[in-house]
Order: structure tokens, then sequence, then C-alpha cells
């Protein structure tokens, strides 16, 4: 956020440009939050027309896309669509609807099943009506931050955008552990809704959110933490049984 209020600087930019050049050959996912973060940079930095930073970015840009292609040709050769991950994964993808009942019902129980894993805040119990809270406070969240200061929107909204368009190109699942790196962006804006519904209907309301919507992750903690239990993973590989995909 501190990018966001000033020029940058020699050594942030050289840090900016180290860490942009190195992510891709630790973390795949990191390619969302460098991407994201990148482009709404380069938007806040247009808008504000400092072409030197512009410039500067434009630069790093390049820079860690050649470092990106080079790393994703290496997983590539190392992961080809014939290889068993695919396969395991092969429910996580978005399928781009045709249509079809089938495919409708696929690509909303994929995007739901995010609140499940990672986000962890539906229970097993009516998940079909517990999912309904969380959406709608990411909605209320995302709204208010475009309302409050949309720089913060983009950077917490772009990463989860490019994540769903490289879900839709089969190129990474969109599912449990492997979203680690959206959860906080998820939290964020569900916290800005949270807010924004006290703000607009007072404390009382906001209380009730608040229990509705932290008692089961919460309790579950709480249940986990008495003793030392067995540890169950299900077919995914997730600690928590699916609620939206088979």
């Amino acid at each position: 956020m501190r990018l966001l209020e000033r020029p940058l600087r020699g050594g942030w930019l050289a840090t900016l440009g180290l860490l942009a050049l190195l992510a891709p050959w630790f973390s795949f996912p990191s390619a969302f939050i460098i991407a994201g973060c990148g482009i709404a940079l380069l938007i806040d930095r247009g808008a504000k027309r400092w072409w030197t930073d512009l410039g500067w970015l434009l630069v790093i840009s390049l820079c860690w896309l050649t470092s990106f292609a080079l790393a994703y040709r290496a997983s590539h050769a190392l992961l080809p669509p014939a290889t068993s991950m695919y396969v395991f994964w092969d429910f996580a993808f978005l399928a781009i609807p045709s249509g079809g009942r089938t495919e409708l019902v696929k690509l909303g129980g994929v995007l739901l099943e995010v609140f499940v894993n990672p986000l962890n805040l539906v229970a097993p119990v009516y998940p079909a009506l517990g999912v309904v809270l969380p959406v709608l406070l990411t909605a209320i969240g995302g709204f208010s931050l475009t309302l409050r200061d949309r720089r913060v929107f983009l950077i917490l909204s772009l990463p989860i955008l490019l994540a769903l368009v490289a879900a839709a190109l089969r190129k990474y699942p969109l599912h449990g552990r492997l979203m680690i790196e959206l959860v906080p962006a998820f939290y964020v804006m569900i916290a800005e809704g949270t807010q924004r519904l006290r703000t607009k209907l007072g404390r009382p309301a906001y209380v009730v959110v608040l229990v509705l919507l932290l008692a089961y992750p919460c309790s579950g903690t709480f249940y986990e933490a008495q003793a030392q239990r067995e540890r169950y993973f299900n077919a995914h590989g997730d600690l928590h049984d699916n609620r939206f995909v088979p």
C-alpha cells in the first residue's frame, strides 16, 4: 500500500524488480499476486501521470514476464497435460458453460466451494443456506471498496480474477490449498462487507452477522484444540468435506 502513496525510489525499485524476477521460480501462484498488483500499480501511475514510475514499472513487468515464461515452460515440461495431476485436479477447472444445466451447476459448485476450502466458512449442515452470508459479505465488501478506494479494490480483486481466468483455461485449479495465496483478499473483502453492514444497519445487526459468520470456524477450531485428533483427508486432499463439488 505504501507504493500507492509515493513515487518509487531506487531501493524500492531494485527490491520490487528482484522479487518479481525470482518469484515465479519459487511459487507458481505468485503470478496472480504479482500480475494483479502490477496491473493495479500501472493503472495508478498512469492515472496520476507519474511517467517515470510508469516507465520503470513497465521495465519490471517485461522482466517478470520473461522470468514467468521461462518458469512456465520448465514446469510444463515436468507436468504435461497427460500426467495424473491434470486428472486429479480436473474437477477444479472452470468449464465455460455452453448453456447446459450440468455445466452451470459444476461452474457454480467450483466457485462456491472456495468458501468451504480454503476459507472454511460453511458448516456441513444446510451448506446451500450457509454459503449465502459469506458470498453476500464478499460482494458488499467489494462494492464498498470501489467506493472507498478503487486502488485497494483492484489490488485485492485482480489476483482473484486472474486465477479465475487461469482455471477457465485449465492452467491452474481453483480449489483448496492451491488458493491459499488468495485467502487474505477474500477475508479483507468479507471484513469490509461486515463493517459496511455495521455502518448501515447498526451494531446489533453487526453482532448478529459476526456470530453467524464465525460460529462454525470458531467452534471447529475449539473442538480441534481440545485434544489431538486423527486428521482426515477426503479424495481431493481436503481437511473439510466438500459441499458443492463431488
